[in-house]
């Protein structure tokens, strides 16, 4: 019996075993929940494409996601395409892709939009942006916090982005 590690799930190019409206669906929900990036986006990467829906087995997960380590850019998009592609073909690679990118720049629209919010973005993190959104704060503490202003005990704070005056 053959290693199920080593099974190809997808049988020849283009040919799907997955409903393509269920591979846009279980991407749509990695981009609208993949808060924090990096592992705990993999982890629910890996949850859906491996655990749940069986589309693709550990071991082309793990090659998939130790090539897209190559890629210049960002890696869980770069291994979003590689399932996609593994998955359904370059259907697979579009939806895919999409279902990460989309979400997040509906967010980020979104978030432009509040009041105090797009004043903010420039010099404020993210989740400072999203803690203040439907705030009346217009970011003049951000802009103080990142100034470099003397820290109570009397040091410089570290600045982590630069200061941006208006």
């Amino acid at each position: 019996m053959p290693d199920p590690d080593s099974l190809n799930i997808r049988t020849a190019r283009g040919d799907s075993l997955a409903p393509v409206r269920e591979l846009a669906r279980a991407w749509i929900a990695v981009g609208t929940q993949s808060v924090g990036g990096g592992t705990s986006t993999l982890f629910l990467i890996r949850r859906l494409v491996v655990e749940r829906h069986r589309w693709v087995t550990a071991r082309p997960f793990t090659e998939d996601w130790a090539l897209s380590q190559l890629s210049p850019g960002i890696h869980l998009v770069a291994l979003a395409g590689l399932l996609g592609d593994r998955i359904a073909g370059w259907r697979g690679v579009v939806i895919s892709v999409a279902g990460m990118m989309v979400p997040a720049a509906i967010v980020t629209a979104a978030l432009r939009e509040v009041p105090g919010v797009s004043e903010t973005a420039s010099v404020a993190g993210p989740c400072e942006i999203v803690a203040r959104a439907g705030t009346r704060d217009t970011g003049a503490s951000a802009r103080l916090a990142t100034s470099g202003a003397r820290a109570p005990g009397g040091g410089m704070r570290a600045m982590s982005r630069p200061v941006v005056h208006r």
